[in-house]
């Protein structure tokens, strides 16, 4: 967590820079995002965020990561293609 003088200071920064007031949090998420869609597995994630439960994290980030996703299903669909060759 931040502390009340850690958010002024962001806050006066994204103000110079023109910029919304985004707060840690939306940094937090997006530096989960870009991870694991760089290629950081689950366990490295969970670590990384501090979190005691692997399902914590991927049920915080998961909607973070598309390319996830589409490389689950590529996995899944290779796999059949085994079975049925």
């Amino acid at each position: 967590m931040c502390d009340r003088n850690e958010r002024a200071t962001l806050k006066k920064r994204l103000t110079e820079l023109g910029l919304p007031n985004y707060g840690f949090h939306l940094f937090r998420h997006t530096h989960a995002s870009l991870m694991l869609n760089a290629g950081a597995n689950w366990k490295e994630l969970q670590i990384r965020m501090g979190y005691k439960s692997i399902k914590t994290t991927m049920d915080t980030y998961a909607e973070l990561a598309p390319k996830k996703k589409a490389e689950a299903v590529e996995i899944y669909l290779k796999e059949i293609a085994k079975l049925t060759a």
